[in-house]
């Protein structure tokens, strides 16, 4: 498990529940958690290595629209 304390107080929590599962991800206070959702394990892993690769480039992490 993986806890981040995230702006305005708030926690964000990222569990593995089963080997190999998808990712659980709760946010919310420290007495209510109002956000729930799930990230598959391999779009995580391509996210992480995303964000590595544009940062050790000097790339933007997003391309802005116009």
């Amino acid at each position: 498990m993986i806890e981040l304390r995230i702006n305005n107080q708030r926690i964000m929590l990222l569990k593995q529940p089963e080997e190999y599962g998808d990712i659980l991800v709760e946010a919310g206070s420290a007495s209510e958690v109002d956000d729930v959702f799930t990230i598959s394990n391999g779009d995580f892993l391509m996210l992480i290595n995303y964000y590595r690769h544009q940062k050790e480039n000097g790339l933007e992490i997003f391309n802005k629209r116009r």
